[in-house]
């Protein structure tokens, strides 16, 4: 079998199609998780541009009655018509020299099939997950900073703005190293001065606080170094009328503990990066701290032979459309084997896709830079 038989092979049993459409690889797999998939699942559409009524979908509380009176019709807190357009997103690799040799020598062997298995990971890793990777890049800058950045080839950029209601945003201000402020001055309390305040500005919305995502940076840095932390988790002593500690942090479990006592979720560390050609950055930026609330906003995942994965408590989704050329919505992923110059297999991925956040009010995000020098 040569490289243009175990491609067409390959794409004649349609195993591209299961690489580009299997909805579990939104949610990537340990050690490379994806948390914002949990809060923005993939969702097909027939459409390119979308049309969403943003309704919350509140519980309401029933009327006293009368037996032959016809009951009040109770409606929910509103409806508000929002239009979100698609962008596309697309790469392309090509087959290293290793992973040349490596697939030939498969074809060679006994099992051919395990030159497809090669084929398969290949494209899941390079292709599939790269395009992932980008859409969850798209879904934390949505979460976390109600805003979309689109770069083209020629660098110029643009912003896509999406909900932001006042007060669900917050920059607290950390000062200088010489001079530090909020959660990085010792005589300020981030209980009481924002996570408090916040888990209180949801309640008054009828929002439960679910889930709580933040960095290793802020959680086991500014959080658990702050001296009020330490405090409530037993870290400081009292000798001589001066404060001091036996430990540098308060204890992860220490910490936890202080947040479940409070009514909140232990927090979630999301310190996972994506790699450009240049560098590492990390999906979630690292000063941020989300607290996401619950919205009653469930989505079935259709998993196959695995039956449905219900995925609660979503802020909306990350739409996918219809990509040109194609009668259905969902990635395409494209491989050939090209005999030009350098010879070897070559693949492309692209979608239409954009996050459609549709429970702006359900979150509340906190900036905490670092100290300035």
């Amino acid at each position: 079998m040569d490289l243009h038989s175990l491609i067409k092979e390959f794409i004649d049993r349609n195993y591209h199609l299961e690489i580009a459409r299997d909805p579990r690889m939104q949610f990537g797999a340990a050690p490379r998780a994806y948390l914002g998939a949990t809060l923005l699942p993939n969702q097909l559409s027939d459409e390119n541009s979308i049309v969403e009524d943003l309704v919350r979908y509140d519980i309401v509380i029933a009327d006293d009655g009368d037996p032959y009176s016809p009951p009040q019709i109770k409606q929910s807190a509103g409806a508000q018509e929002l239009v979100f357009r698609l962008g596309h997103i697309d790469i392309a690799a090509q087959m290293t020299p290793k992973d040349m040799k490596t697939l030939g020598r498969l074809m060679n062997g006994n099992d051919r099939s395990m030159a497809m298995e090669f084929m398969s990971r290949w494209l899941t890793r390079v292709v599939r997950l790269g395009c992932e990777e980008k859409a969850e890049r798209q879904r934390w800058q949505a979460i976390a900073d109600a805003s979309v950045t689109i770069t083209g080839k020629d660098s110029d950029s643009r912003t896509v703005s999406l909900q932001n209601p006042a007060g669900h945003r917050k920059t607290v201000p950390s000062g200088t190293v010489a001079s530090p402020a909020g959660w990085y001055l010792d005589t300020y309390d981030p209980f009481i001065e924002d996570i408090l305040p916040a888990k209180q500005f949801l309640a008054e919305k009828g929002y439960t606080v679910n889930r709580i995502i933040t960095s290793t940076r802020i959680l086991e840095g500014a959080m658990a170094s702050n001296a009020k932390v330490l405090a409530r988790t037993g870290g400081l002593i009292i000798s001589g009328g001066q404060l001091s500690s036996p430990f540098t942090n308060a204890a992860p479990a220490a910490l936890a503990a202080q947040f479940i006592a409070a009514g909140l979720p232990a927090p979630e560390t999301y310190d996972l990066r994506y790699r450009t050609q240049t560098s590492t950055v990390p999906f979630l930026g690292e000063d941020k701290f989300v607290m996401v609330a619950s919205t009653g906003r469930d989505q079935d995942l259709d998993l196959g032979d695995e039956g449905l994965r219900v995925v609660e408590n979503t802020l909306g989704y990350y739409g996918v459309g219809v990509c040109v050329g194609q009668t259905q919505p969902g990635m395409v992923i494209t491989p050939v084997f090209s005999e030009r110059k350098p010879v070897g297999v070559y693949a492309e991925g692209y979608m239409e896709g954009f996050p459609i956040l549709l429970d702006g009010e359900a979150l509340v995000v906190l900036t905490i830079p670092k100290p300035t020098p």
